[in-house]
């Protein structure tokens, strides 16, 4: 009884500095915060157990044949960006993404898409996409970035390789400008 007393008492204070810890961080005026509380405990959890972790190296072909290994971008910031061109936000984040990769010639965007190779190079030529665009984003997506968090999603890393914030498909809903969101956490990475 006394173990479970405190089993709870722990769990509980932990909860609670999670849930100071997302707050304080909001104090800054940021217009974006994502807020693991509204999610279920396994994708809370899917999410947070990425951050901090070193990101997990790949070897892709982008729309254009170019090869791109995530080990290269060593030193720079990267977005990691899983989406669906059916998605009805996809629209709004590409722009921001376009907008972003203007405004942060360093930044790498790496984007990757549902779709067949030829499907996903067509919509990206039509929406005048401006940085990379992987096709088949289910095998990354279910090989090593959880592919559980939904369409669009994205992984944030820092200059040395570490995930420093994951985004589920949950933490978009229309009054969320996409661009603002981006610009403000890579100002944190």
């Amino acid at each position: 009884m006394k173990a479970k007393i405190i089993f709870t008492f722990i769990f509980s204070a932990a909860f609670f500095m999670a849930a100071f810890a997302q707050e304080a961080m909001s104090e800054d005026g940021s217009h974006f915060l994502v807020d693991f509380g509204k999610f279920s405990p396994p994708v809370r959890e899917m999410a947070q157990a990425f951050e901090g972790q070193a990101a997990e190296k790949f070897l892709a072909s982008d729309i254009n044949g170019t090869e791109h290994f995530l080990g290269d971008y060593k030193g720079k910031k990267v977005i990691l960006w899983f989406w669906s061109k059916d998605e009805t936000l996809s629209t709004g984040h590409i722009n921001a993404l376009n907008a972003t990769q203007e405004h942060n010639k360093d930044l790498i965007i790496l984007s990757f898409a549902r779709g067949t190779k030829s499907e996903v190079k067509a919509f990206a030529d039509a929406n005048n996409i401006n940085f990379t665009v992987i096709p088949n984003a289910d095998v990354f997506g279910q090989m090593a970035y959880a592919s559980d968090l939904g369409y669009p999603r994205y992984f944030f890393i820092d200059k040395e390789g570490i995930i420093k914030q994951v985004w589920p498909a949950q933490s978009f809903d229309q009054g969320v400008n996409p661009y603002n969101a981006i610009s403000d956490m890579l100002t944190k990475i």
